[in-house]
């Protein structure tokens, strides 16, 4: 959070250092949170609905005593495959068939996850089979329960959060149609105005219920809306500027809305060196280990290959990498000898060109893995922007001036436009792609980086490569 700092001169204050920002996602995290806490207490609930149900409260407080520490444990990493599995994303929490989906294949894990600690671990003291079958119907019950409560309290209750959008924009334009496809966000728009000379801010404020106000761009060089927007610092009013309200909701940048300015305010290198130790370091560590699992596979993998079609085991392509430095990139071959024998293209989703085998490699993302080799030399990290063809990065730097800047660190064997964005195939596709590189860019630490090799796990498991 910036601190707020005001500078009176002609009644003009630069709203980008002048009017403290709040953290625009705040509203989201309180809810998510909010859904985490509500999971614990379902868990802890459940536990204490099964031991009163099986012993009917005999010796109560002894068995509850055994049980807590190894079900606290449990607990906790069944927290953790909820998040994976998208059960904190509050575009996913909707009272649907998706939500659906995504629990009960949580839960399913969960109980596996549980089953084999309880009978793998006998130093914990207890082999729980009928406490844990209890354990896992009432946590049907009372977590879906909570969940659909949840839900249509945010949906219909007082929890909304009402914005006001000064200016219209293509970027607000996106967020309206997405508060209003995803009402469980819990915002609601209180109106959209475009500023005049003359605009009774407070008025409207009061009016509309606003809680945020939302900032379109360049509205900085209207000294008049400034000094009604200085007006209402005394309302515990949330300010926060188009792009990052667009970032915090979406998980992107929007390149258009974007100047030279936002990259140095933003892109601040020299502020991540520790950071970059630390992943250089566990980059290292994790390729080391991944290795020893590729030796493993090989052999395997090789044979399929050269079952499929005779070709052969690897592919190697010249890639665009740190500081646009060109590499080659080793991958296990998954499309025919010979693709691109009429030219570089992009892959499609449903390409012609993909061997059976090939779908299988890539919907495991095991054809990535002899990317080891590229992270062990420096070229790749294991999280960061996709590394592109020096074909395509001519062409794509063309129509996007800003595209050159995903090249200020490594390239990824996964990423934030990997887990959040089908594949790209068209330059228009990667343009949304690069929307999410700078979000990634600008946020990128050790906790994102966690996130989404746990995110990628998920789509290894779950067979949804591409």
């Amino acid at each position: 959070m910036r601190d707020l700092k005001f500078f009176a001169k002609n009644d003009t204050i630069n709203l980008q250092s002048a009017i403290i920002i709040l953290m625009s996602d705040a509203f989201v995290k309180i809810k998510q949170w909010l859904l985490l806490t509500g999971d614990f207490i379902s868990f802890y609930l459940a536990l204490l609905l099964s031991l009163i149900a099986r012993y009917r409260g005999e010796f109560l407080a002894e068995t509850w005593q055994t049980h807590l520490a190894p079900f606290t444990l449990i607990y906790f990493v069944w927290i953790l495959v909820f998040y994976i599995n998208g059960l904190y994303d509050l575009r996913r929490a909707k009272n649907n068939l998706e939500f659906g989906r995504l629990f009960f294949g949580g839960l399913a894990v969960n109980a596996a996850l549980a089953i084999g600690f309880f009978y793998l671990a006998p130093w914990v003291g207890i082999a729980p089979k009928t406490n844990l079958f209890l354990v896992l119907i009432f946590v049907v019950v009372l977590i879906y329960g909570w969940r659909m409560l949840f839900n249509f309290l945010i949906v219909n209750s007082f929890a909304k959060t009402r914005i006001l959008f000064l200016g219209e924009s293509q970027e607000s334009e996106e967020i309206i149609r997405l508060i209003e496809r995803e009402p469980q966000l819990g915002y609601e728009i209180a109106d959209v105005i475009v500023p005049s000379n003359e605009i009774a801010l407070q008025n409207i404020i009061d009016e509309k219920k606003v809680n945020i106000i939302v900032l379109g761009e360049h509205l900085n060089k209207t000294p008049e809306l400034t000094h009604a927007l200085y007006q209402t610092i005394f309302s515990q009013m949330t300010f926060v500027d188009i792009i990052t309200f667009f970032e915090n909701l979406t998980g992107r940048v929007p390149v258009a809305a974007l100047n030279e300015s936002w990259f140095l305010e933003n892109l601040k290198e020299a502020d991540k060196k520790l950071y970059n130790f630390f992943k250089t370091a566990g980059d290292f560590i994790l390729a080391l280990i991944l290795a020893v699992l590729l030796i493993a596979i090989l052999p395997l993998i090789a044979i399929a290959i050269k079952l499929q079609d005779r070709g052969s085991v690897f592919y190697t392509q010249k890639r665009i990498g740190l500081d646009g430095r060109e590499y080659i990139i080793y991958k296990f071959r998954t499309m025919i000898e010979n693709a691109e024998s009429a030219g570089a293209q992009f892959a499609g989703m449903k390409d012609n060109r993909i061997t059976p085998v090939g779908k299988f490699l890539r919907k495991t993302r095991l054809d990535e893995l002899p990317q080891v080799w590229n992270i062990l030399r420096g070229e790749m990290s294991f999280v960061g922007p996709r590394p592109e063809r020096s074909e395509f990065v001519s062409e794509l730097t063309r129509q996007m001036p800003f595209y050159a800047v995903r090249h200020l660190i490594k390239p990824g064997l996964t990423g934030w436009a990997q887990i959040n964005y089908p594949y790209a195939g068209t330059f228009e596709e990667n343009l949304k792609k690069l929307e999410y590189d700078l979000y990634y860019l600008k946020n990128r630490s050790i906790l994102l980086d966690i996130a989404i090799l746990f995110k990628t796990l998920n789509i290894v498991l779950r067979f949804k490569g591409r």
